[in-house]
């Protein structure tokens, strides 16, 4: 099972994925807590597929850093067959939190 504790995005990668696909940082935030699914990229990183807040279906492109760490390589809107893929399965949070009570306060 795929599960994240932290996502690094620097800040040129931040630069690139505005400059070239006008996505924020909060989107990318926004797709890991809802996404719909993840696969392995042909180049051994992760594919994840999901919505914004905002609606916005997004694919991004993550590396991994460690155990359950993971670095943003890019991101961008998703195509018209990744959108329908993604409709027809259940949202997930990917943050694997070290205790349940972490987001209460």
């Amino acid at each position: 099972m795929f599960q994240m504790r932290a996502l690094l995005v620097s800040p040129k990668q931040a630069d690139h994925i505005w400059d070239k696909h006008h996505v924020t940082v909060e989107e990318v935030y926004e797709t890991c807590e809802a996404a719909h699914l993840v696969t392995t990229a042909r180049d051994g990183g992760s594919m994840v597929f999901g919505r914004s807040m905002s609606g916005r279906y997004l694919v991004l492109f993550l590396y991994p850093r460690g155990t359950h760490r993971f670095t943003l390589a890019t991101a961008r809107d998703a195509t018209f067959t990744e959108r329908r893929r993604m409709q027809r399965r259940r949202a997930i949070d990917l943050f694997q939190w070290e205790d349940d009570d972490a987001g209460a306060e």
